[in-house]
């Protein structure tokens, strides 16, 4: 074939996602646990011209920089540790959906990617940025637990089941939770040998 049938070819679109999904579903043996992950990678990207360049979090110095950043969703077959990618996507600027938080790129990312994945994946493990309320709620729209380190900053309260006031507002929450505290929390059972549930 000529050069002019390769670039005919290439012109016209191809649903990554839908092509490394039957990908997945070949390579993964049904029997096996499988998860979804999903995690960002900076790029360090100078200049003014280049498409999708904005601030981002660069995890390896621990703050924010002028770079480029690509969104990935995966598949992890947790039986042979091995993970599979069903999309990567560069992460657009704020300038180009003002309307959208970098949060909802982020599930308007999983959205896109959701039917693709196996039936079987019910898990999705991110790291502790996407623990936002936001976040949870629209992965769990999508059928999807979200498995994530808590961020520093969250608010964990224990539910109020007292009696209530006759009168005023219903009383929601008992207090803060303190995680050094075990006697608040209520044992489930023993998961492995040296941790507790």
């Amino acid at each position: 074939m000529s050069e002019k049938t390769y670039r005919r070819q290439f012109q016209k679109p191809l649903d990554f996602s839908k092509l490394n999904g039957e990908v997945i579903k070949a390579a993964i043996p049904q029997s096996h646990s499988m998860i979804a992950v999903m995690d960002c990678s900076f790029v360090a990207k100078s200049g003014k011209k280049t498409f999708g360049l904005d601030q981002f979090y660069n995890g390896t110095q621990g703050r924010v920089e002028k770079g480029l950043e690509v969104s990935l969703v995966a598949v992890v077959d947790v039986e042979t540790e091995t993970g599979y990618a069903v999309l990567a996507e560069q992460t657009l600027t704020q300038k180009e959906f003002p309307a959208l938080t970098r949060m909802d790129y982020y599930l308007l990312h999983l959205e896109t990617v959701r039917p693709q994945l196996p039936s079987k994946v019910r898990y999705l493990a991110v790291d502790g940025y996407y623990a936002k309320e936001s976040f949870v709620t629209g992965a769990s729209a999508l059928d999807l637990h979200v498995m994530s380190k808590l961020r520093c900053d969250a608010n964990l309260r224990h539910v109020y089941t007292g009696m209530q006031k006759s009168r005023g507002a219903r009383r929601k929450y008992a207090g803060k939770v303190k995680l050094t505290d075990s006697t608040q929390l209520s044992w489930v059972r023993q998961v492995q040998p040296g941790i507790d549930l």
